[in-house]
């Protein structure tokens, strides 16, 4: 999982057994944000959000 705002990388991290995972010390309406999924033996995905408080992007399929 990587974390991008306006095209330059700000985080990383992995998903815990479940899939799941967060990025913390955002700023609360710091705006767009990409995040790009890759694991091994899938294609890599990005999706955009914009950051309110807190964001849910639901479920990601690879």
């Amino acid at each position: 999982m990587t974390l991008s705002k306006e095209g330059s990388k700000i985080a990383e991290t992995v998903t815990d057994i479940y899939g799941d995972f967060k990025f913390d010390k955002l700023e609360d309406g710091s705006g767009s944000y990409s995040v790009e999924i890759a694991a091994s033996g899938h294609d890599s995905k990005t999706v955009s959000a914009e950051l309110g408080e807190s964001i849910y992007l639901g479920e990601i399929r690879l």
